[in-house]
């Protein structure tokens, strides 16, 4: 069957998952005056930054600290009433190495020079990633990187191994960037990392009491979302946009609309979205993997005795393991 669900007078928006980016997609595209719908092939919302409940403790499966940086999400949280949910998380993030432990404060990373993390000569040759800072700061964006276009040539890994020395990617840099985006430096930009250095210092890092996905749950309910809901085929019609959808039964449904957004992940993309795109287009998509990369989140009956709110793991430990956080430290609602 063929439906355009449509309210007279009013364009139609279809968007392709439910996770942060595509709900935000949806919510704006709504408050501009779209009837929108968005269909979800999981049985929940949120996608990768999910917040789970195990034995009465809160666990973000993805994203957990919010820099001060981010001001769109800061921005979005207020504007869905959440504000008053964020609080700061205690402790810093400590580096473990030679059996000593280095504490950074997440809200002042540069005191990292004044541990012993690293030798004093791997400091003084940081001062080249000051200049390659200077050299890019003003095309630096967090909402796009296209301003850095030419600037973006080497992976961070590449970039560290030119110009320091070897500890300075292992112990210091490198778990920086597992911690920031969940993947390592070998596969990651060095624009990544020079945006997070103009972020640095711009205020204390945040956390939503009930978890990260507090956030997609706000706007799923402010949105017609429908879960178990996979789409199969985004395609242009006569129409506009004709998008195919399998349902929770296995029934098939082709729903009109005026555009299509599709924010899944980019193999998934690919596959869907059969016209409209490249063939150049679509094999990059189709080649984009990512990194087996995650976070352990320890909840534990009693407040631990460190006070480290996480450990940030150099290289020498599991690759795909980027940090280790202590719950009772990202906030006091995180445990029973």
């Amino acid at each position: 069957p063929v439906t355009t669900d449509r309210p007279a007078g009013r364009r139609k928006a279809v968007v392709v998952g439910a996770g942060l980016c595509g709900l935000t997609a949806a919510w704006r595209l709504q408050r501009a005056g779209f009837d929108v719908q968005v269909f979800e092939r999981e049985t929940q919302t949120a996608g990768r930054v999910k917040s789970i409940q195990l034995a009465g403790c809160t666990v973000d499966t993805g994203a957990t600290v919010l820099l001060s940086a981010y001001t769109e999400t800061l921005a979005l949280i207020e504007e869905m009433g959440l504000t008053p949910e964020l609080e700061a998380p205690r402790g810093a993030a400590v580096i473990p190495r030679d059996g000593r432990l280095h504490a950074i404060p997440l809200a002042a990373p540069w005191k990292a020079l004044f541990t012993r993390v690293i030798g004093w000569r791997s400091k003084l040759s940081l001062l080249r990633l000051i200049f390659s800072f200077l050299a890019v700061r003003k095309r630096l964006s967090f909402v796009s990187l296209a301003g850095a276009r030419g600037a973006d040539l080497q992976t961070l890994q590449d970039y560290c191994r030119q110009r320091f020395p070897d500890e300075v990617y292992n112990y210091l840099l490198n778990p920086a960037i597992k911690f920031l985006y969940l993947h390592n430096g070998e596969s990651g930009s060095v624009i990544e990392l020079l945006w997070w250095l103009g972020a640095t210092g711009l205020g204390t890092p945040k956390s939503l009491r009930r978890g990260t996905s507090s956030l997609t749950d706000a706007l799923a309910a402010r949105l017609p979302v429908r879960l178990e809901s996979e789409v199969v085929e985004v395609a242009r019609s006569v129409a506009g946009v004709a998008v195919t959808v399998r349902d929770a039964a296995g029934a098939l449904q082709v729903h009109l609309a005026d555009i299509c957004l599709v924010t899944t992940p980019a193999p998934v993309s690919a596959a869907i979205c059969k016209d409209g795109i490249s063939a150049a287009q679509r094999a990059f998509l189709d080649s984009r993997r990512y990194d087996p990369c995650f976070n352990i989140t320890l909840c534990t009956r009693r407040r631990p005795a460190s006070d480290a709110l996480m450990f940030m793991l150099p290289d020498g430990f599991d690759a795909a393991l980027a940090t280790v956080i202590f719950a009772h430290h990202i906030g006091d609602s995180r445990v029973p």
